[in-house]
């Protein structure tokens, strides 16, 4: 698997984009609060294969920019499914960081994930570990062949 991190937004909150080097299926995980992923996406592929987006928790720094991914990117979006409260509260998180300017739309979700859940991604499996602590339903994407969570 490849991995290449991103830090974006004013959070300065790492994002990734994971690859399956056999097959160039991608996913990204988590998206900033902006567009800012997008556009390094795009900077270093104009034509990513990114196959779903994977969302850890429902804080504005992680998910707030998924509305501009899913613009780009026409796939699936997985979502822990204890975090829905919290995500749905997206369009005024922004007002808790006296940042109003980041309230926006949520973006679409397409699948929850549980705990022990799996995800193919090309010819890798995923694992969703939830993880609560900083958020009760936050959790972390697990592949055990390249070990990274």
């Amino acid at each position: 698997m490849k991995i290449t991190c991103f830090t974006v937004g004013a959070f300065q909150v790492n994002t990734y984009l994971i690859e399956d080097e056999t097959t160039g299926d991608a996913a990204v995980i988590d998206t900033g609060e902006t567009d800012e992923l997008v556009q390094k996406l795009l900077s270093i592929n104009p034509r990513p294969r990114i196959q779903m987006i994977l969302l850890t928790h429902g804080h504005l720094d992680h998910a707030g920019g998924l509305v501009y991914l899913q613009s780009q990117f026409d796939v699936p979006t997985y979502l822990p499914r204890n975090e829905v409260p919290l995500f749905e509260t997206l369009p005024i998180q922004g007002d808790w960081f006296g940042e109003p300017a980041f309230n926006r739309p949520c973006g679409r979700i397409d699948h929850f994930v549980d705990d022990g859940d799996e995800i193919q991604l090309g010819n890798t499996k995923l694992r969703f570990i939830s993880t609560p602590g900083h958020t009760p339903g936050q959790g972390c994407y697990y592949d055990e062949q390249d070990i990274f969570v």
